[in-house]
């Protein structure tokens, strides 16, 4: 397979890309033969803008067969342990609509502004068409913001319209653009925090990608 690997930040990546940069061989200054595999890496910045622009002009330069985007979550359930991985399998754009008066979320199939159902979407959630399932991650749902959650009004808002597993901020667009692309797509997320009022104290960044980081490295290494 011809894989891309993408994540948000450099420092979400750099555990797997020295893994394979020592383990592998390098075919050019992108492209690293690793098992079976060609993997490059891409690191396309924070947020649904700029993963959506990198992912689409790396994807314009070359065809790819499979896109595995990793990356830390906070998580609204919190008997999810820290530093646990998952699989998610559907997301969706959280705070793409308005506010109502009360402060409800209205999407923009509330507003009437679009079908819920036309795609890429199935309901208003992003299930990719094309995914390869981990038999040993458990799947879950997650909601993309550009603003994440950390006041009791915001937490309380997402997680009555969307009961979602997960909160990152690039996980949806992602999937929007492997679907339009019709590539199969994997999204590992290890949690780093829980989603509540904001301490960042609590958060356990280091641990939580050097469980991403092995992790990323087991699907590697199990995928055909």
């Amino acid at each position: 397979m011809r894989i891309l690997l993408v994540a948000a930040t450099a420092m979400e990546i750099a555990g797997v890309s020295e893994h394979i940069a020592y383990n592998g061989q390098k075919l050019d200054f992108f492209i690293t033969r690793y098992g079976n595999h060609e993997i490059n890496t891409l690191v396309t910045g924070i947020g649904s803008v700029a993963t959506s622009y990198g992912l689409s002009q790396v994807l314009s330069q070359a065809p790819f067969d499979l896109i595995i985007n990793i990356g830390l979550a906070g998580s609204y359930d919190p008997d999810l342990p820290l530093c646990s991985v998952y699989q998610v399998t559907k997301d969706r754009f959280g705070d793409l609509g308005a506010l109502d008066r009360d402060e409800s979320i209205l999407d923009l199939y509330d507003l009437q502004l679009a079908d819920s159902d036309i795609f890429p979407y199935t309901g208003g959630w992003l299930i990719p068409s094309k995914s390869i399932p981990i038999l040993n991650l458990t799947p879950k749902t997650s909601v993309t913001l550009n603003t994440t959650s950390g006041s009791p009004t915001s937490i309380s808002r997402f997680k009555q319209k969307y009961d979602p597993d997960l909160e990152t901020m690039e996980g949806a667009a992602v999937f929007y653009v492997a679907k339009m692309k019709d590539i199969t797509v994997i999204q590992l997320r290890a949690i780093s925090n829980y989603v509540t009022l904001r301490d960042r104290s609590s958060w356990q960044i280091k641990e939580a990608m050097t469980a991403l980081t092995t992790t990323t490295i087991m699907v590697l290494d199990t995928i055909k």
